[in-house]
């Protein structure tokens, strides 16, 4: 799998409710497809592969999404996707959906975690959006 960037994230995570003082949740999830699995019909992993983007894709949609492929660089782990959303709930059920997809069933999960965050209080110019995002604070 390649690294998946989902151009809706932006627009979805500036439309999305503001938790009080900017607090964020952000999972980073790291996934592992068993061997059995790398060994179905092809035309099954293909199947298996479009359910797990279109997965993707609905991540993106509602939160910040971000997956990177671990290959070559880990034994233990196919994929890393990190999430992050003002919301905890969009998340997990997010991932709840996930496990009641048919490619869901078979995915492993060697690794998870969850944080929390605040929203920088400063600005980046760089960032698509940048001048029109909420600020922590307006003094700085």
């Amino acid at each position: 799998m390649t690294a998946h960037v989902h151009p809706g994230a932006h627009t979805a995570a500036a439309d999305a409710p503001r938790t009080p003082r900017g607090v964020q949740s952000v999972k980073f999830t790291f996934f592992r497809m068993p061997g059995e699995a790398r060994r179905l019909p092809a035309a099954e992993r293909a199947r298996l592969g479009e359910a797990l983007l279109g997965l993707l894709d609905r991540s993106g949609e509602q939160m910040v999404t971000r997956a990177y492929t671990t290959a070559g660089t880990r034994g233990d782990v196919d994929v890393l996707l990190w999430q992050v959303h003002d919301d905890l709930r969009v998340v997990m059920d997010w991932h709840t959906a996930l496990r009641a997809s048919s490619v869901g069933v078979w995915l492993e999960t060697p690794r998870s975690y969850l944080s929390m965050t605040m929203r920088s209080l400063y600005t980046n110019p760089q960032h698509e959006g940048a001048a029109s995002r909420e600020r922590l604070r307006t003094d700085g």
